[in-house]
């Protein structure tokens, strides 16, 4: 798939609703546990600090004996080859993200059949990596050809506190004809 063919899509856009479709992508990673921090969330990483972190935590917030820390999520746009030992989460074309992307392209009258939208994602997401907002790694898919994993990286993360009220909807996930209203745990 062609640059601009690809890009097309975005650009039909006025820049408010383009940021806001590449900040619901991030959030997505974010929410998804797809995170990439050298030195914080590799296993080595985790497991050094699992002890620490475990004296740590004062009821009602320690872990169970058994609990673990889970090794953050890799984002992948094609099936890995069976075997790998890699957690990943899938953000093809019947994915939440695959069908975001395909809802908000359609409309705007572009339509994302599996080829294009992965045309279109692989694209995007090099794009976010090479912008520095994305860690990249390659895997073998099932055809046993190179792929690429996606992390978000924890330092490009703008962390603020909230307002306790306010909940940001996460419309990835819920979409919906007619209006939803989360909310808050208390």
């Amino acid at each position: 798939m062609k640059v601009g063919k690809a890009c097309r899509f975005l650009r039909t856009f006025p820049h408010k609703e383009r940021t806001d479709i590449v900040s619901e992508i991030l959030e997505f990673f974010r929410k998804s546990y797809a995170l990439s921090s050298e030195e914080y969330l590799t296993q080595n990483a985790i497991n050094e600090k699992y002890k620490e972190i475990k004296e740590r935590l004062k009821s009602p917030w320690k872990f169970d004996e058994n609990e673990k820390i889970a090794t953050p999520v890799r984002m992948a746009y094609e099936p890995l080859k069976r075997g790998s030992r890699i957690f990943w989460k899938s953000i093809g074309p019947t994915s939440a993200l695959g069908k975001y992307l395909k809802y908000e392209a359609n409309r705007k009258g572009i339509v994302f059949n599996n080829k294009t939208y992965r045309g279109f994602i692989k694209l995007l997401l090099k794009l976010l990596a090479e912008a520095g907002w994305l860690k990249e790694t390659t895997e073998k898919n099932r055809d046993n050809q190179e792929t690429y994993l996606y992390q978000l990286r924890i330092d490009q993360i703008i962390w603020k506190t909230g307002d306790g009220k306010t909940i940001k909807p996460d419309y990835v996930k819920i979409r919906s004809y007619k209006g939803y209203e989360q909310k808050r745990d208390v």
